[in-house]
């Protein structure tokens, strides 16, 4: 089909033949047709649950969760109307806190409560404060693909990370799915080539012998949304206050960023065409900038 739409002599050489100018391409002449529309609008709905306890004993904190389902619509072709369709821009789970614990240690706690003096300038006056994040993955579009002996469920339990140490290599998928899938793409005018032909479970391309695909989505899904690994971090500070007087108090504190040392990939684009398989070595993680905390405190104004 290529020849024919790509080169003048094989054209000429076709409707020499007799066959119609239009009998692979509807138009051979063209290579392209943009169309403007306004089809395109998208819709985020979202619902959060907040948890708050002000500070009280020693004790603040603030938990949320936020439930995201964000939808866009999808226009690939005009023999199909536009459809619905998940967005890649939304997260749909995000568990979000902070919290202030002061120890019960020191002078009016519960433990060493008669502290002072030196005892108390070590043991008094110690908090742990800190913020965390939890949230589902960052959605990756597969395209226009189609499953073979999985669905798009097992496909996304199968999301995860995989390393190849050697090579010093990560994945998203494991080796069973990313070698079968590269054997589907490696096709030859004779059938698949000289890897062999997939078996179990693997990414395919939309059309196969019993549908050959006209437009996207004729043969398989216009567009598979799958989720990346869940982003995990957690920010925590110890800090310690050495009370100078009523008026004045010197403060440590040691800030640990990233406390449990958790790395977030980013899968990024897994869009596959029609020689390169949609998988793909992870070769980022993410990036989120980590905000300057000022964690609530208590202010207590001196009078005069």
């Amino acid at each position: 089909m290529s020849s024919l739409t790509g080169n003048a002599g094989q054209r000429v050489n076709a409707l020499a033949a007799g066959l119609p100018s239009n009998l692979f391409v509807v138009n051979p002449d063209k290579s392209r047709a943009n169309l403007l529309t306004n089809f395109g609008g998208s819709t985020h709905n979202a619902a959060t649950l907040d948890v708050r306890r002000r500070f009280a004993k020693g004790v603040l904190f603030d938990v949320n969760y936020t439930f995201t389902k964000a939808m866009q619509g999808l226009f690939e072709t005009l023999r199909e109307g536009p459809v619905k369709a998940v967005s890649p821009y939304g997260i749909t789970h995000g568990l979000k806190m902070n919290w202030i614990y002061e120890l019960p240690i020191g002078a009016a706690k519960p433990l060493l409560g008669h502290a002072h003096g030196v005892v108390q300038q070590i043991v008094g006056g110690w908090a742990i404060d800190g913020t965390g994040r939890v949230q589902s993955g960052d959605p990756f579009s597969l395209g226009n693909v189609r499953l073979v002996g999985m669905t798009r469920n097992q496909l996304q339990d199968a999301v995860g990370m995989n390393f190849n140490n050697g090579a010093k290599i990560a994945y998203f998928l494991p080796q069973d799915i990313i070698q079968n899938t590269i054997r589907a793409y490696n096709t030859s005018a004779n059938g698949y080539g000289s890897l062999g032909a997939p078996s179990g479970r693997y990414i395919a391309p939309a059309d196969y012998p019993g549908c050959i695909e006209a437009f996207p989505g004729q043969c398989g899904g216009t567009q598979l949304m799958l989720y990346g690994p869940h982003f995990t971090r957690f920010d925590i500070s110890a800090v310690k206050k050495f009370r100078i007087n009523e008026r004045a108090n010197v403060e440590f504190r040691a800030e640990f960023l990233n406390a449990f040392n958790n790395i977030n990939f980013i899968v990024g684009s897994a869009r596959p065409t029609r020689t390169r398989p949609p998988i793909s070595a992870v070769s980022r993680s993410a990036r989120r900038p980590t905000p300057i905390r000022t964690p609530p405190r208590r202010t207590i104004p001196a009078g005069g």
